[in-house]
């Protein structure tokens, strides 16, 4: 989605209050829009990282009888961070596994209540992947993995927070647009 960049919102200064405000939900949607894209483009890197490196793995293996060691633990770790990075973003895009039968022919105070509890499990989910996932983050820092001695296992388990806080922000959208349409 591209935006015209002559029409941008500043935030006003003291001398001129009549300037176009940045409104909160401008900045969360600016934000989830940020992650998405971000997201997006470092899965890819990601995949084509790990093509390679398998390629190149399997290559040498049946060429040359010789196996990289680390290919198979960078890959694992490269698919943990396309496993988190993109259940955020399919959150974002409703494409993940959903019922929503029950809740299209649902009336509204059903669908108020169906949206209630949604966001609360969504939250304690959140708070599962933030809080414990920076302890698993800090308290796995200092090792190192096997084959990738230069790579701390806390970086991989980063791809946990990092999940948390993608979802956090498009909780919080899904809030502040679920309020305009009157569900929350």
């Amino acid at each position: 989605m591209k935006r015209n960049n002559s029409s941008k919102k500043r935030i006003p200064s003291k001398d001129n209050p009549k300037e176009p405000t940045i409104s909160f939900y401008d900045i969360v949607s600016s934000t989830v829009d940020w992650y998405e894209k971000i997201g997006r483009e470092l899965m890819l890197v990601i995949m084509l990282g790990t093509l390679l490196v398998l390629g190149c793995n399997i290559f040498m293996r049946y060429i040359f009888d010789v196996s990289i060691s680390w290919a198979l633990e960078l890959s694992q770790d490269g698919y943990i961070y396309i496993v988190f990075i993109g259940t955020a973003i399919s959150l974002k895009d409703d494409s993940h596994a959903s019922v929503k039968f029950l809740y299209d022919k649902a009336p509204i105070k059903v669908k108020k209540l169906f949206f209630l509890f949604n966001t609360l499990v969504m939250l304690i989910i959140v708070y599962i992947l933030l809080v414990p996932g920076m302890q698993s983050v800090i308290g796995y820092w200092g090792y190192r993995g096997i084959n990738l001695p230069f790579l701390p296992t806390g970086a991989v388990y980063l791809s946990i927070p990092i999940c948390g806080a993608g979802i956090l922000i498009i909780i919080l959208k899904q809030i502040i647009d679920a309020k305009a349409k009157g569900i929350a």
